[in-house]
C-alpha cells in the first residue's frame, strides 16, 4: 500500500511538472502571436511588465538605442530562447523569452533530471532626460522565477553594452 502512494505521489509530481511545462510554452506562443500581429497589443502588453529588474544610470543613451537597435529579432542566450525582440514605441522595447532549466531539487529523489519551462517577459524602457535604462519584467511567484529573471537581464544588459 505504501509503495503505491509513493507512486502516486512520484507521478502525480511528473504530470504537474508536465503541465505548467505545456502551460509556460502555450502562455509564450499566445504572447509571441498577439504582440506579433498587433502593435497596440505589444505596446499595451509591454505596459503590465512593471516590475523593476535592473537599472542602468548615467548611460550614453544614443549608444544604448544603437546597440537594441543591433539586436537580432530572436536568439539563443544560454539555455534562454529569445523568441521575440523588437521595438514597440520609441524608447521601449519587449523581449519575449523561454528558458530551460533543471530542478536539481528533483535530483535528490531520483535519477533522471526533471526540466523546467518558464515564459519570461520583459520590456526595455530607455529614459533620455534621466539618462537611465530600465529592465522590467512581470511578476514572478517563486524565488527561482525571480533568479532566472535577474540572471537573464543582466546577460542581456551585457550583450547591449557590448554592441
Amino acid at each position: 500500500m505504501k509503495i503505491l502512494i509513493v507512486i502516486g505521489i512520484v507521478l502525480f509530481g511528473i504530470i504537474a511538472r508536465i503541465a505548467k511545462n505545456l502551460m509556460a510554452s502555450e502562455r509564450a506562443s499566445d504572447v509571441l502571436r498577439e504582440t506579433s500581429q498587433s502593435d497596440a497589443h505589444a505596446l499595451s502588453f509591454a505596459e503590465t511588465l512593471d516590475l523593476t529588474v535592473v537599472i542602468k544610470k548615467n548611460i550614453d543613451i544614443n549608444s544604448i538605442r544603437d546597440a537594441l537597435s543591433k539586436i537580432a529579432p530572436s536568439f539563443q542566450l544560454d539555455n534562454y530562447t529569445i523568441k521575440s525582440f523588437k521595438e514597440v514605441a520609441q524608447d521601449t522595447y519587449i523581449c519575449l523569452t523561454i528558458v530551460k532549466y533543471d530542478d536539481l531539487e528533483y535530483r535528490r529523489y531520483s535519477n533522471e533530471n526533471a526540466t523546467h519551462v518558464l515564459d519570461l517577459n520583459f520590456k526595455i524602457s530607455l529614459d533620455e532626460e534621466n539618462q537611465t535604462c530600465r529592465i522590467y519584467s512581470d511578476l514572478h511567484d517563486e524565488l527561482k522565477d525571480k533568479i532566472l529573471r535577474e540572471e537573464f537581464a543582466n546577460k542581456l544588459w551585457k550583450i547591449i553594452e557590448k554592441k
